[in-house]
């Protein structure tokens, strides 16, 4: 259910171990109970096990607040505010304003090279060696992965998403979906409507995990250094989520609201210090 996934996005933002987590909402676990009845702790320990193995683990407690192997190269300032400029449009009224059948997905993918983290020992053979293994491609050749066939274009993300991204039929009755992928490489990008993971139950529509899934499966996701944004736009509300691959196949991953995005995504940078503009 939708409320099994608030859990998990709480939790997430909460820094806290699962059990300590739990412990700490007694007026969520109450509304669990109710809804799952005697099975309910089973039942939440297993979604919660199922998420971090199969989707993400949390992007704050395992990998931003912990000492990690990798950073991504340069600074974050141009990607925080294309971002922040994306969550502005949403935000606006007048963009939101979707019928209650409708549904869109904007992914948005950074390709950011990893380089090694101040963390690293660096006198240490094995991780040394066990970096190397897990990097996919060198630095120096790293490439953008945009898509042959597409038209690319330079600055003014949001004008060119008004452009690329029609506008949904209010008289359209039928339950739609529509998924976009936005590849970003610098200033550089292109808008792709999703040919493949574009679709999700009708009665799921407002449960984001198959969104989320179609996220991770609908791109190769796992390419150390990508990070991901993910724009869960619907007629009542909009979420964001937000999953880096570290390059040892595992993501991490987060929901994430417009304050935190200052706060949270410099951490995962080479230069943390931003612009006077951001």
């Amino acid at each position: 259910s939708p409320l099994s996934q608030n859990l998990i996005d709480i939790w997430h933002q909460s820094n806290l171990a699962w059990n300590e987590f739990r412990h700490s909402t007694q007026i969520l676990d109450n509304l669990w109970k109710e809804e799952n009845g005697s099975q309910s702790n089973t039942i939440l320990n297993g979604y919660h096990a199922q998420f971090t193995r199969n989707i993400y683990a949390p992007l704050i407690s395992e990998y931003v607040n912990k000492q990690q192997p990798y950073l991504l190269n340069g600074d974050p300032n141009l990607l925080l505010q294309q971002i922040i400029d994306v969550y502005d449009h949403f935000l606006k009224q007048r963009r939101r304003q979707l019928s209650p059948n409708h549904s869109l997905q904007i992914d948005i993918r950074s390709m950011n090279p990893l380089q090694k983290s101040p963390y690293l020992d660096n006198d240490t053979e094995d991780d040394e060696d066990d970096y190397c293994q897990s990097m996919v491609y060198n630095n120096t050749k790293f490439k953008p992965c945009f898509i042959s066939n597409h038209d690319k274009y330079k600055n003014n993300l949001v004008s060119k998403m008004r452009e690329c991204i029609p506008r949904f039929d209010h008289d359209h009755k039928s339950f739609c979906y529509k998924r976009y992928e936005i590849l970003l490489y610098g200033e550089e990008f292109q808008i792709v409507e999703a040919n493949t993971n574009n679709q999700i139950p009708n009665y799921s529509y407002q449960h984001p995990l198959p969104k989320i899934y179609n996220a991770i499966e609908g791109f190769d996701t796992h390419q150390p250094g990508l990070l991901t944004f993910t724009f869960l736009v619907d007629h009542d509300c909009i979420r964001v989520y937000t999953m880096l691959a570290d390059g040892t196949r595992q993501l991490y991953g987060t929901r994430i609201f417009k304050h935190d995005l200052i706060q949270t995504i410099p951490k995962l940078f080479e230069h943390q210090n931003l612009s006077k503009t951001t």
